[in-house]
């Protein structure tokens, strides 16, 4: 493949790159801001104990008031972050960013996969590269960029037959935040309903692989259990008063 040729070959991924450049160079003033509200209240506070005592995801090694009850796996990432590359405001945004991209990036071959066409993919993902809600947290040291991006991971590769790796990223998603637990529920139900509409019939959704779809939940249930044996409670005890 000569240059030229190579060059039209991937010229959907040029156009994706210097999107992704131009939304980088929008977002360079605000990489420098301070942290703001659950930034600063919660999470950037986690990550950098975490970085200052030693890095873990033992809920004993987190005081309650910063982790909340969450799992510890978003402060987990970004103390070692700030053990790399400093801890400092820029470090947190800047990690922020990466994980925007890597997501941006991963809709983008997740679509092209899904439906062999590029415009359409890099189309789906500029879509979702303007969303205001996106563009305010690209930057931000809170967890949904990061949850999304392995939510995302965990449903594309059960629907591609991925098991182990559904597995890894579905367990990563819940240890970011618990909203992921509707994963298991949501793949098991869909494949269900697309098995019964193929065949009338459930019988092929009780295979033992179908039922990896809700190994994430016994991750989760065993942060719970080290959580009740080191913290004396289950879940955050504000969080139970306030329901």
């Amino acid at each position: 493949m000569n240059f030229t040729s190579a060059k039209d070959h991937f010229k959907v991924e040029w156009i994706l790159a210097l999107v992704l450049i131009i939304f980088i160079l929008f977002k360079i003033d605000a990489i420098t801001l301070p942290y703001f509200w659950d930034e600063l209240g919660v999470y950037s506070r986690a990550a950098l104990h975490l970085h200052d005592h030693g890095l873990s995801l033992l809920p004993k090694d987190l005081p309650p008031e910063l982790s909340r009850g969450h799992p510890m796996l978003f402060s987990f990432i970004y103390g070692l972050s700030f053990t790399l590359f400093g801890d400092t405001i820029l470090t947190g945004h800047i990690t922020t960013l990466f994980i925007s991209i890597v997501f941006i990036i991963a809709l983008y071959l997740i679509f092209k996969d899904q439906f062999q066409n590029k415009y359409f993919a890099l189309a789906a993902a500029s879509i979702v590269l303007i969303q205001p809600i996106f563009v305010a947290q690209s930057v931000m040291v809170l967890p949904e960029v990061m949850l999304a991006l392995f939510m995302i991971l965990s449903l594309y590769f059960f629907s591609k037959q991925k098991y182990i790796l559904y597995m890894l990223f579905s367990s990563a998603a819940i240890l970011v935040k618990e909203t992921a637990i509707i994963i298991p529920i949501v793949v098991f139900t869909a494949n269900a309903i697309i098995l019964f509409a193929r065949e009338n019939s459930l019988k092929e959704i009780f295979k033992l692989k179908y039922f990896s779809a809700f190994i994430p939940l016994a991750v989760f249930g065993g942060f719970l259990f080290i959580q009740k044996q080191q913290n004396g409670w289950y879940f955050f005890p504000y969080h139970i008063e306030a329901v």
